[in-house]
Parts: C-alpha cells; structure tokens; sequence
C-alpha cells in the first residue's frame, strides 16, 4: 500500500489534517504518515508544537520527528515516499542551503527525487500573500494545489498570474494542477449533538448565545491606529510610557515612519472617541448581560488576549481538541458571530449565523509591510460587496474608524438570507456534503501516485 506524508508544524494544523487521515485509516487505500518537529528551529514561527494528545489517531500511524527542514527531503527517500503534503510552503520557498540560493531549493531536491508536493489550501493564504512569495521557478516545483472552491482556485490562478505575468500556457498549467476538493475541517459536523455540547463546556441551557472571536492584542502589527489606539488599554502615566517605549522601538525598524508620525499621531487625536478594544468588548459584554445572551470565546494563545476578555466571558477557552474541532462545536451552539477579520468568518456562515465583522485595520496607517500586504487584501474584503467579509444578507459590516458601533442596534439589525447563505457557502466552501476528505483522497490517488 502506497504512504503519503504530511507535514504540519504547529497543532492547529490538525484541524485540516485530522478528517483526511481518518478517511485514509479508514479507506485502507492510503497510509498516512505524519512529519513534524519537537523544535522551533524549522524555517517558520511556530505557535504550538505538534502534540501527541490532539491527535486521536497518533498511535495509529507512523509519526517522524525532524529537527530541521533540510532533513525533510532525506527522510521521505528513506522511507520510499512519494507524495508529501502540507498547507503551508513558507519553510520550502524560504530554504536558501542549495544551489544558487534560488529559495527554491528544497522543493527542487524533493522533484529530484522524485517526490511530489501537494499544497492544500489554509485560509487565504493561496490568495493573500502567497503569491508574493512563489517565484516563477517555485510555482513549477509544486505538483499540486487542492482548493476549496471554484472562487479560491480562480482567484489563486488569477493573483499569481497578475504577480508573475504568466503567459497563456503558464496559467492553462496551474489550472491543470489544481483541483476543488471542498473543506475537509466541516466533514462530520452535521453530526454535532448540540445539547451534549452545551454539557461538555458547562454552558446554560436555553439561553441564546453571541460568539465573540479575538483579533488579538500583539505587539508586531505595524498599523498605528491599531497598536497606538486600539490595543491601548492603560490610562495616564502608564500609556504614555508604553507609547513611548513602543515608538522608540518601531522607529527604529521602521525609520521611514518618522515622515508619517504628524499624520499619524492627527489621526489618534481625531480618533481618541472611538471605543478601544477594551471598551469595545465592554459594550458587547453590556449588551449580552442587558439582553440574556451568554458571551463565548474560543481563543488562541498566541492572541495574548486581555485579561478583560478572560475573565469577562461566560465560557472562555482555546482549542481542546481538533477532531471534533472545538472552534466548530462553540460555533454549532451559538447564534450570533461578532468578529474582526478572521476566516472563521466564513465557518460561521457554514453553520448560518447572523455574522458582525469589525474591520479595525486601516491600510493607510501600516507603517511597514506586513505579511505580504495582507491587511491591503483584508480591507478590500472588507469593502468589496460579495466578498467573504462583506456579503449581504450573510454579514454586516461595521468600520471602527468610521462607524459607531451599538452592539445592540448592531446584533438585533443583524438581518439574514437564505438564499445568500446558500451562495456564500457555494461560493466560498464550495461543498457541504460531507466527503471533502474523501475527494482529496481520490485527487491525490488518481493524480499522483
């Protein structure tokens, strides 16, 4: 029977990983191996290391430890692989230890050997920024892409061909290579059990519940309006302090930000009456508790949320586990998704939730480039009608610095279509069927092995 690899790095990986493994244990067609690393030393920032107790089927399969991604290629040969697969390529088109310091020389030593590799959509990213960072020569060295959609198979073609010119025949090639195959992390929801959800996380019977997804409080965005006012949660001396210590450091990475600094600091006093995060969330906190809404969480460390946020939901939690997706069971349960700019925008409106996205992020206010201009990409979501954060009778969207936000007219306004559901998860999931795992499965079988 044939092995196909895996590769994940970090555990949240799991979530698209776990119903494909379980389908290939199951179908006795392929044997999954899973590759993965102990170690933050890989090429790529790592949130949370592989852990064996997230993955229900770790005693089932073949599990390889490596300590660098040089040794990737080394132990795929060894183990008479041919097919590795993966939804993130960064550590690939980073590597710089082979001939020429093309960037692209770990991918080129895999089809030197003869191994095949096949990248499976994570979000956005085939669309956002990885198109930024293939080269021409790159494109060519990866055998396969898996999308989820028509849409994202089409708009990945079209963002590589518009940043590489591709010739007619380059873009006809990409086409060939790239199938739809659905998303694999929503097989098996339709089986959640709603009530024994509610018992496993303690949560109150009858009660409607409003999800609230975190953007984060991190020090590394470089959007000023964002970490000089939104995340600015101190008051007096104290803020002035973390201001200042904060400037002193990003304009040293960012000098040229000092020609920007009188622009920046007339926006933070047109804009100081705009509500922060910390009173954003208050507000929302007011609204549930004014209007007997339980207020949920499911977060992730690397958010580095406020203790605000922490200590003022009815359930606050990360994810517990991956097959069942904590993140899809919190989601099943609720009626209501408050968010900023997260893809699981799009796994709300799976489950039909009325959806509130809050964009916070202003382009204009970036003060350096930051992951491949993905807040650029992110805010013409946010403007563009029929666009996965602005979709009508599927979600509202409401601009921080422009709009006023009443959580109540907000959430009570919140108005759905079922017809526009219906043509956001075609558009954007491109199947609910159940069996997305199984046509990967048949995609990687019949096209290459």
């Amino acid at each position: 029977m044939k092995k196909v690899a895996i590769f994940i790095l970090r555990n949240n990986q799991l979530r698209n990983f776990l119903p494909v493994i379980k389908e290939m244990l199951l179908s006795g067609r392929i044997v999954p191996v899973l590759i993965t690393t102990k170690t933050m030393n890989i090429g790529i920032r790592a949130a949370q290391n592989y852990d064996p107790a997230l993955n229900p089927f770790h005693d089932q399969m073949e599990v390889h430890y490596i300590e660098h991604i040089d040794e990737i290629s080394a132990l795929l040969e060894r183990l008479d692989i041919k097919v590795l697969f993966s939804n993130i390529i960064l550590p690939f088109l980073s590597n710089l230890d082979y001939e020429n310091n093309s960037g692209s020389g770990l991918l080129r030593r895999l089809k030197e050997k003869g191994i095949k590799y096949i990248l499976l959509q994570y979000c956005t990213e085939e669309v956002a920024n990885l198109p930024k960072l293939f080269s021409r020569e790159s494109l060519d060295l990866v055998s396969g892409f898996l999308c989820q959609s028509q849409y994202w198979l089409e708009s990945m073609v079209e963002a590589f061909a518009r940043q590489l010119k591709l010739s007619e025949e380059d873009i006809l090639g990409i086409r060939n290579k790239s199938f739809v195959v659905g998303w694999a992390e929503l097989d098996g929801v339709k089986g959640l059990d709603k009530e024994a959800i509610l018992g496993k996380y303690g949560l109150k019977k009858g009660k409607k519940i409003v999800f609230f997804d975190p953007v984060g409080n991190v020090n590394h965005v470089p959007n000023f309006l964002y970490k000089y006012h939104f995340c600015m949660s101190q008051t007096g001396k104290k803020k002035l302090l973390r201001m200042l210590r904060n400037l002193s450091g990003d304009i040293w990475i960012s000098p040229g930000m000092l020609w920007k600094l009188p622009s920046y600091l007339k926006a933070l006093i047109a804009y100081r009456k705009v509500p922060n995060y910390e009173a954003l969330f208050f507000n929302l906190q007011k609204f549930c508790k004014e209007n007997d809404y339980l207020l949920i969480c499911k977060s992730r460390e690397k958010n580095n949320d406020g203790d605000f946020i922490k200590s003022g939901c009815d359930l606050y939690t990360y994810d517990r586990s991956y097959l069942p997706f904590t993140l899809l069971e919190l989601l099943s349960i609720s009626n209501v998704y408050v968010g900023f700019n997260s893809f699981s925008t799009v796994e709300a409106a799976y489950f039909r939730l009325p959806v509130l996205s809050i964009n916070i992020f202003l382009a204009k206010y970036e003060f350096r480039e930051y992951g491949g201009k993905a807040y650029q990409y992110i805010e013409e979501c946010f403007d563009t009608p029929g666009e996965w954060l602005n979709f009508p009778g599927v979600n509202q969207v409401y601009r921080l610095y422009r709009d006023r936000i009443d959580f109540a007219k907000a959430i009570s306004g919140l108005k759905t279509n079922p017809q526009s559901q219906d043509e956001y998860i075609a558009k954007f999931i491109g199947s609910e069927d159940g069996k997305s795992s199984k046509r990967i499965l048949d995609v990687i079988e019949e096209k290459f092995l």
